[in-house]
This record gives structure tokens, sequence and C-alpha cells, in this order.
């Protein structure tokens, strides 16, 4: 199985769906590969563009250390992360991998935030995904990242 990233500067980012049972349908989201996050998350921006009805969810267990401080993300049930991956000879075959959490956690959006504009909304996949695959590879001049099982 191999995923593939798109490289953006010094970023890598893959557009996936995610999916819970709150939505009619899955949602497009683009999120950036994150090997300092030990698990994947929706970012602010997702959840206000998606209104996800965070203010009963209940709170993760650890709080976690974000480039604006220390939080503690809230947990959404039953969430499917869907992520476009290569299989069969040659990894010529695009098929859809479906990771399912009992618990996903997501940031709440803080009382005064601005969102940025939809094309620029990013999320985060963690080690929690990434761990599954072994081997890297970039390749600079199709600005991508190679991620082989």
């Amino acid at each position: 199985m191999r995923l593939i990233a798109e490289i953006i500067g010094v970023h890598a980012k893959i557009d996936c769906l995610l999916d819970y049972r709150g939505l009619l349908a899955p949602f497009p989201v683009t999120m950036l590969l994150d090997t300092g996050a030990s698990c994947s998350c929706l970012l602010p921006d997702h959840v206000h563009y998606f209104r996800i009805p965070y203010q009963n969810l209940a709170d993760a267990d650890r709080p976690i250390n974000t480039a604006s401080g220390r939080i503690t993300p809230k947990i959404l049930p039953n969430v499917d992360l869907i992520l476009p991956v290569r299989t069969g000879p040659y990894h010529s075959q695009t098929i859809l991998w479906k990771i399912s959490f009992d618990e996903f956690q997501i940031v709440p959006p803080q009382r005064r935030h601005v969102p940025q504009p939809r094309h620029r909304v990013v999320s985060i996949i963690g080690m929690d995904i990434l761990k599954y695959f072994k081997k890297w590879q970039w390749d600079w001049n199709a600005s991508e990242l190679i991620l082989d099982e």
C-alpha cells in the first residue's frame, strides 16, 4: 500500500475524506503530515466550517502542546478517515483506505476565532496513522512524498 502526499514548500499534504455519524456524507479535508503529532486531529477551522457541535463533547484524557500553547482537545466519537492509497502491481490502482477511530481528537475554535479562507484550511495526520508506512521517499522533482508500507 502506498500513500502519496503533495509537497508544498517544507510541508506534505494529502486530500482525504472525514466521516462521522452526524454527517449526511463524508466531507473533504486537507491534512498536513506531522511527524511531531502523536495523534491525528481536526483543527479549529475545519471544526468551524463543518459545524461540528463540539460544546457537549467530552474532553480528551490529556492536553496537547500546540504553537498557541497547551490545550485540551475534545473527542469526536466514531470517525472514519478515508485516504486515497495506491495498491496492486506497480501501485497502479487507487483505492480508498478507511481508518476507523472510536475517538478522534478535535481542537475547538476559541471564542474570537477568525477562520482562514476555506481553501487554506488544514488539519493534521499524526503518527497514529503515519506509523503504518515504514519507507518514506521524497521525490522533489514531482513534488511528492511517497510513503510505503
